[in-house]
């Protein structure tokens, strides 16, 4: 049978939930609200009941805390991915920014995942959120199927709702006047060598406009990666992972021909 009690103290006080049954040990645990306690008096009681029910000092989920799963995803998995440094940097801003980071990973909700929404949503727009958010959610995942640790509800993402705005999507296009707004910024010269940062983005801005590759798959091509007579590039890594070839206009291979 469960017993829940207020506890007085000088923030409100807490809520007190002991738990006792037969051939179990007492469980006591402290909630901020009667409703936190209320749920877990009756998830515990119902655990017990059915037989599934695990002690603390046995379930690696309700000892483990949120930030050593973070931790252990930026040094595991994050450092392996092509874009290691970024990724570490943004479970880095999670584990700064996250008040639930010294719960168990087992008691990580839905609600916690909307107030650190709420309060990251003061400081940066809700794209930013979006992205952070998504790398929360890698993180959790990762924990419950390759990791096996137990969280009652699943992934606690899905359990709030993203930030409006979040996932609005890019319509602009650069007109041919932004596009030698660019060049002329650049000093570019489609007959001369780069030789200074800005000679590369003017490079770069032209390739990108001509097969539509990402910035991040430009600077990472090697003399290798181009195929002349494949009228082609090769990409090892991109940004889903997967290799892929680029087809190359009469212009992009142009500049190809000359760059190599």
């Amino acid at each position: 049978m469960a017993a829940i009690r207020k506890i007085k103290g000088p923030r409100g006080g807490s809520w007190l939930v002991q738990v006792r049954r037969k051939g179990h040990p007492t469980i006591n645990r402290n909630f901020k609200t009667k409703v936190e306690a209320e749920q877990f008096a009756f998830d515990t009681e119902s655990a017990m009941g059915k037989g599934v029910f695990v002690p603390a000092s046995r379930d690696p989920s309700r000892r483990t805390l949120v930030k050593d799963i973070f931790e252990r995803y930026r040094t595991e998995v994050a450092a392996n991915k092509v874009n290691a440094r970024k990724e570490q940097s943004v479970v880095l801003r999670l584990i700064a920014n996250c008040d639930f980071m010294e719960k168990p990973i087992s008691e990580v909700t839905g609600k916690d995942i909307a107030n650190w929404r709420n309060q990251r949503l003061k400081k940066i727009l809700p794209s930013s959120v979006n992205r952070e958010w998504n790398t929360m959610s890698a993180v959790f995942k990762h924990s419950i199927k390759e990791w096996r640790y137990q969280i009652p509800g699943g992934n606690p993402c899905y359990d709030a709702k993203r930030p409006e705005g979040a996932d609005r999507r890019r319509n602009s296009r650069w007109s041919d006047a932004d596009i030698q707004a660019m060049m002329r910024a650049t000093n570019w010269r489609a007959d001369r060598l780069p030789q200074t940062c800005r000679d590369y983005i003017g490079w770069i801005m032209q390739i990108a406009v001509e097969s539509a590759m990402r910035v991040g798959e430009i600077c990472s091509i090697r003399a290798g990666d181009f195929h002349p007579d494949k009228r082609a590039i090769y990409l090892a890594h991109t940004k889903n992972g997967d290799d892929r070839w680029v087809p190359l206009s009469n212009k992009a291979l142009s500049y190809f021909q000359f760059l190599a």
